[in-house]
């Protein structure tokens, strides 16, 4: 409909033919009703939490405190997540008035998974073709005979982007 639109606005008049709106590739996937909504298949509903517990004893010479954490965050776009696990031990010990040791430690593993700009290459990409081929994998390229416009589900295929961190600290 906006094809249309734009081609009357620049002419005066509504083409004689869809031909004249669409390559041969957009044309036959526009024939074959192939619509493709890229933006809702790039989105969902986030969500995030985080978790925390921690205990801490000890006397007048004897101190100990240990805490663990856990935050996931799933963001909007789909693939985009990020998981942070923590734990934390400090000990304490009065060796006199005058000196003080202490033991502090702290471990973090994060889970990080990230997109590269999916909605610039939505904005980018024909609203025809075909997502999925027939086994149900991700098509990197939608578009019959089109090997210029990567599929923005792309990066969502397995493993495509991944980053597993552990960082730990003792002073």
């Amino acid at each position: 409909a906006l094809r249309r639109e734009a081609w009357l606005a620049l002419n005066g008049s509504y083409p004689a033919s869809d031909n004249l709106l669409y390559d041969v590739n957009e044309l036959a996937a526009y024939q074959a009703d192939k619509w493709v909504d890229w933006y809702d298949l790039i989105n969902r509903n986030g969500l995030q939490q985080s978790h925390s517990v921690s205990i801490q004893s000890g006397g007048d010479k004897t101190k100990v405190f240990f805490s663990t954490g856990y935050y996931k965050e799933e963001g909007m776009l789909r693939g985009n997540d990020f998981a942070r696990y923590n734990a934390r031990l400090n000990f304490d010990q009065r060796i006199s008035n005058a000196f003080k040791a202490g033991l502090y430690t702290q471990l973090t593993w994060v889970n990080s998974n990230g997109r590269k700009d999916p909605l610039s290459q939505v904005n980018g990409m024909t609203p025809l073709g075909d997502v999925y081929d027939s086994v149900g994998n991700i098509n990197l390229f939608p578009l019959s005979g089109v090997k210029s416009k990567v599929s923005p589900l792309a990066d969502e295929r397995p493993s495509a982007y991944k980053n597993n961190t552990l960082r730990g600290t003792i002073n």
